[in-house]
């Protein structure tokens, strides 16, 4: 068999399979997009997360931070609540990891928060921690 026709079977088998694939998906799922949760709507929860102290990368600084994480979910509130050290041993990685330039102003307040929460979301394989409030956010030189 020549190159050619390898080649044409290969093209064919392979647009079968997507074809397929993406039946699938769509039988599976009714043809619906996933709806889209309003975060709003949904009861929160709270955690304080008090007097973490941490190093920032290549500085003499320290940074102090008391911080409540926002959750929209009762039982990851309780989860999160059990495993306190997961938050703050993340918490203190996010900041050993990051320089002072990252950290200072408006934009390190919003910089730490969104990292904060993109880091729970992911440690706890979840979209519920919507959000992080800072009661302190000190750095110390």
């Amino acid at each position: 068999m020549s190159n050619k026709k390898m080649i044409i079977i290969v093209a064919i088998a392979l647009a079968l399979v997507i074809a397929i694939g993406v039946t699938a998906v769509v039988v599976l799922t009714g043809g619906k997009e996933p709806a889209e949760v309003n975060y709003d709507d949904l009861p929160k929860f709270y955690h304080e997360i008090t007097d973490l102290y941490s190093n920032i990368k290549d500085s003499s600084r320290i940074c102090k931070v008391n911080a409540t994480i926002e959750i929209v979910d009762e039982t990851l509130a309780t989860e999160i609540k059990d495993q306190e050290f997961v938050i703050r041993d993340a918490i203190n990685l996010i900041i050993r990891s990051s320089t002072e330039e990252q950290l200072l102003g408006e934009e390190g307040q919003l910089y730490l928060q969104d990292e904060i929460k993109l880091t729970l979301n992911e440690k706890f394989d979840t979209d519920m921690v919507t959000n992080v409030y800072f009661k302190q956010l000190i750095i110390q030189g």
